[in-house]
């Protein structure tokens, strides 16, 4: 199965373990750093987010989005004045 369908599914680790395998061949990948991300998040692993979702940001600038999620991750994790 691909990484999309395993997150529609709800089989996050399988759907993580995919999105890695594409960041190997391609380690700057929008769509797979911003799902890894985001699934970190659903499950409460807020700073192993960070990783990806910079990554995101460090590709495209201008994902207002992204810089929401991280916002979020740094007020969890209680680096408070990264969440600004």
């Amino acid at each position: 199965m691909c990484a999309l369908s395993y997150l529609l599914t709800g089989q996050h680790d399988d759907c993580v373990a995919s999105y890695l395998e594409i960041l190997k061949v391609d380690p700057v990948n929008l769509v797979a750093n911003l799902n890894i991300g985001k699934i970190f998040i659903n499950q409460g692993k807020h700073q192993q987010a960070l990783p990806y979702l910079e990554q995101c940001l460090a590709e495209t600038e201008h994902l207002t989005h992204v810089r929401l999620l991280m916002g979020i991750c740094h007020e969890v994790t209680e680096n408070f004045s990264k969440a600004i």
